[in-house]
């Protein structure tokens, strides 16, 4: 994959220097990187919460419903500093 990017910019550069960067159009291409599934996340945070209850001793504790809470509220912070970032 960066064999290929390398190639066309170095293509791109061969192009722009030889005068013909104004007929002719390349494509590079750049690798894309997936995410993990969000549900892997969502245990990820919920085995968290899971150590956190039992390791402080708490009862009545729902560690899905302290997950998700705190989603939301990681997820309406970054919100507001997409909004308002100043």
């Amino acid at each position: 994959m960066w064999t290929l990017i390398l190639t066309g910019v170095i293509a791109a550069e061969r192009s722009w220097l030889s005068g013909s960067h104004f007929s002719e159009t390349q494509r590079i291409e750049s690798p894309t990187v997936q995410a993990p599934p969000i549900s892997i996340w969502k245990e990820i945070s919920a085995g968290l919460c899971k150590q956190i209850i039992a390791e402080g001793s708490y009862e009545g504790v729902d560690a899905e419903g302290v997950s998700l809470t705190l989603e939301c509220l990681f997820g309406g912070f970054w919100l507001n500093t997409l909004m308002y970032p100043e």
